[in-house]
């Protein structure tokens, strides 16, 4: 499957889809892609040294399987163009004092939310559908109402002067240990909030209601991934957490103890039943060994 969104959208769309894609249970898929901002909207901007530069959001995409766009949300006509990182660190682009164009958004992770017992309490907020986005640039987290499109939930966090650079949030599924809470990789990427948090990565568990921290992964120094990394909710209780520039994926228990790590460098990692799919389930189940990690 392949899909082109340049003249699809309205504006300019910069480098197609990036960083991430989310296959949904409807066969749809959401795509995030890069668009300029347009000039009318150009007005708002109050910071003078980015007024004459060309500044780049994120469209989130809704498209079918025969490439039909069903939804499309713009970053441009719902967040604060003067909310941005006053250390926005290079990626594509540069930062907004040293380049005639600025990564203002960047976008990194895209997902639908799923059955949860928040919306089957009657909160509208996450009715599942709505959709979930990881602004790196803005160290926020939103999710969007799918109808309405207004932003209707939003967490920046106060661990260690909050979320600074974060990836891969998202719901725990229904059926899992933590069900309903938001899992975010906390990169601690050029933090401006609070200088502490420099060089240090997390993995907090939240609660979405009441925005408290029910469960975080923090090793101080011993733990950093500037950029890319996940974590995911296994099935045992346990966290599989991918620290991508430090090269490994390992599994934690919830005291914090590693029970496996596999040294590999990936932006991102996700842990399969053998069965979880029709070509897998087809073979025969591999001998596991027990293997235990040299002293250091």
């Amino acid at each position: 499957w392949r899909y082109i969104p340049e003249g699809r959208i309205p504006h300019t769309v910069h480098l197609g889809p990036h960083h991430d894609v989310w296959r949904k249970e409807n066969g749809n898929t959401l795509l995030i892609c890069r668009q300029a901002v347009p000039p009318d909207h150009m007005k708002q901007v109050r910071e003078p040294t980015w007024q004459n530069q060309t500044i780049y959001g994120d469209t989130i995409l809704e498209v079918t399987p025969g490439g039909e766009v069903v939804w499309e949300w713009h970053s441009h006509g719902h967040l604060d163009l003067n909310h941005y990182r006053l250390l926005a660190s290079p990626g594509w682009f540069a930062g907004p004092y040293n380049s005639t164009v600025c990564d203002w958004t960047h976008v990194n992770t895209v997902r639908d939310l799923p059955e949860n017992r928040w919306f089957d309490a009657g909160d509208e907020r996450f009715r599942p559908g709505n959709v979930m986005i990881s602004p790196r640039q803005l160290d926020t987290v939103y999710i969007i109402d799918r109808e309405t499109q207004n932003v209707v939930w939003e967490y920046s966090g106060d661990y260690f002067g909050g979320l600074s650079g974060q990836h891969e949030p998202h719901m725990i599924p229904n059926g899992l240990p933590g069900a309903g809470n938001v899992l975010i990789f906390d990169n601690g990427a050029s933090p401006w909030r609070d200088l502490g948090h420099a060089g240090m990565s997390y993995v907090l568990e939240v609660n979405p209601v009441t925005k408290e921290l029910v469960w975080v992964y923090d090793r101080g120094l011993e733990f950093h991934a500037a950029y890319t990394s996940s974590a995911q909710r296994l099935w045992n209780g346990n966290t599989l957490i991918c620290e991508s520039a430090g090269g490994r994926v390992f599994e934690v228990t919830v005291q914090g103890e590693t029970v496996w790590e596999h040294v590999a460098r990936t932006p991102r990692s996700y842990r399969y039943p053998y069965d979880w799919c029709p070509q897998s389930g087809a073979l025969s189940v591999p001998r596991e060994v027990s293997v235990t990690p040299p002293p250091d």
